[in-house]
This record gives structure tokens, sequence and C-alpha cells, in this order.
């Protein structure tokens, strides 16, 4: 169930990095927020928590990166979240399934994952108005943008 409600998104991205920075300090990454003013927005807080803690932990457990930051501005009539990180990137083949159910990319085979987390977070991000997807290259990063409507 989705219970959209006025939220600090800014204090929601900025509570999240704090929850996850032990977890990155723990395998050696540097976790860093670089979260400008945003409006307040009217969302489901426990599941946009939920979308961004998934994609951070990924990030944290997948990408071998050694920094993420966390970033979100206001772009025009939406709100941008990216969460960015310097590891190893996915190939084309593993983007372009990235957000189908039970995808599992060669690179989290280890983790033993059923390939629903960002599937699930792609139908969050939709029930809510907005837009999920990934932009990564191998050998330089990934990055997960998520663009939500201010209304």
């Amino acid at each position: 169930t989705i219970t959209k409600k006025k939220e600090n998104l800014s204090a929601l991205l900025h509570d999240v990095v704090d929850f996850e920075t032990e977890s990155a300090i723990d395998r050696g990454i540097a976790l860093s927020a670089n979260i400008g003013k945003l409006p307040i927005v009217s969302i489901d807080k426990n599941r946009i928590t939920q979308v961004i803690i998934n994609l951070l932990n990924n990030s944290i457990k997948h990408s071998n990166a050694s920094k993420i930051s966390v970033e979100a501005e206001k772009k025009g009539t939406h709100v941008e979240i990216r969460i960015k990180d310097n590891g190893q990137g996915l190939p084309k083949d593993s983007v372009d399934r990235l957000f189908t159910p039970f995808f599992v990319s060669q690179e989290s085979t280890e983790s033993g994952g059923a390939g629903l987390g960002i599937y699930i977070c792609k139908g969050l991000i939709d029930v809510h108005g907005g837009k999920i997807w990934v932009e990564s290259k191998v050998g330089k990063g990934t990055t997960f943008f998520i663009s939500l409507p201010m209304k």
C-alpha cells in the first residue's frame, strides 16, 4: 500500500546515508551526500526509503567501489536523486535487463539474491509517478537515477 504525505526528502536522504555509513565504512567505501535544498514532496516515506536503501545496499555490496555518493537536486517539476559509484560498472546486457524480475547479473551472483530488489524499486517509483533508470560503464561505475514529481 502506498500512502503519500508531504515529506522532507532532504532529511529522508540524509537519514538513509547516515544509516548506511557504517556498512560502507566496513567495506572500505567512502559514502557521501551532496543533497541540495529540496522542496517538500508528496511521497510514501517508507517506500522511498526502501528504494534508496536497496539501491545503496546494492552499490555497497556489489560495485567494488571506493566511493559512493548520494546526490539530489530540483530539476524543473521533478526532484532528481542519483546514487553514484566508481565501481566496476555493468555490461550493457546487464543494464538492459536490470529492471526485469529475477534478473541477477553475473557481478551479483555470489550474493544469493532473488533478483527482485531493483524490479520492486521500479514498481515503487512508478506508482509515485516517477522514473528510475541506470547508466553504467564497465570500469567506470554505475549511477542510478530517480526522478520524482514535486506535485
